[in-house]
């Protein structure tokens, strides 16, 4: 399953629910932006029970951030 919005914070309630029902790995999609590393670090350290994994990743820009945010 990918999730997308631009502001990441804001997939906390999806997230909550899909982690309620038992879903224990969601991917996040990438999307350019100053704030999208701080956010993607904010969801991981909310949900550690996660494996949020990261998606449409199209540039080396992207590789990077996903990994500087901590995605697995």
């Amino acid at each position: 399953m990918v999730l997308r919005h631009r502001q990441l914070t804001r997939l906390v309630p999806q997230l909550e629910q899909l982690r309620d029902l038992g879903v224990l790995h969601t991917e996040i999609a990438w999307a350019p932006g100053a704030d999208w590393i701080a956010q993607g670090r904010q969801l991981i350290a909310t949900f550690p029970e996660l494996c949020l994994g990261a998606a449409s990743i199209c540039s080396e820009a992207a590789l990077e951030a996903v990994l500087e945010a901590g995605f697995s």
